[in-house]
């Protein structure tokens, strides 16, 4: 990073393979993060082609009514193109803020900031809880974890790779790995 701040694969030990995150998260955000050494997996699950679902649970100021919410349903018009949500969920309201989950299939720059905006309601907080089939759990910041050869195989179902690579998580062969963190100085270790 050019400013020198801590980057999720700071968080592995350095023995010689390239790593590579799946999506990204803004300094401000945080949540799950997927980390391998394969890089063509990264690319296709990155790849808007493939339509991977990440959901979010967003903390907001104020109480979104209806009508804004299902704009975001609707979609939201920018420079880029039009914004929507497939998945919207009012979790509570508590005190002067309320919390969502979002799902997305996009992940276009701060789309999820830049919607809230637009319908008027700031974000407070923003937590990436599940990226396709794999789920943030109770993962702290900065704390990572292999992925169980059965969430190996619902990635792969997920982008209909027959003959994908061996991305199983022995020493030498590809592996991936949800991690919590945060994209800025913040990170925990």
């Amino acid at each position: 990073d050019p400013a020198g701040r801590r980057r999720v694969v700071d968080l592995f030990p350095n023995d010689g393979q390239r790593l590579f995150t799946v999506g990204r998260l803004d300094e401000n955000s945080e949540g799950l993060i997927l980390v391998t050494n394969d890089g063509e997996l990264a690319q296709r699950l990155a790849h808007p082609r493939y339509r991977v679902a990440r959901t979010y649970h967003v903390q907001v100021v104020g109480n979104p009514p209806r009508e804004k919410l299902d704009e975001l349903r609707k979609g939201v018009r920018f420079k880029e193109g039009v914004f929507r949500v497939s998945g919207l969920k009012y979790l509570k309201k508590q005190g002067k803020s309320a919390f969502l989950e979002l799902t997305l299939h996009e992940g276009q720059n701060r789309e999820i900031r830049r919607m809230m905006a637009r319908i008027g309601h700031k974000v407070i907080q923003l937590v990436r809880i599940r990226f396709g089939p794999l789920n943030l759990g109770k993962l702290k910041t900065g704390e990572s974890r292999r992925l169980s050869d059965t969430e190996l195989k619902k990635l792969r179902q997920l982008l209909n790779e027959k003959h994908s690579p061996d991305i199983r998580h022995r020493k030498g062969q590809k592996n991936a790995a949800p991690v919590k963190g945060r994209a800025s100085r913040k990170t925990a270790v």
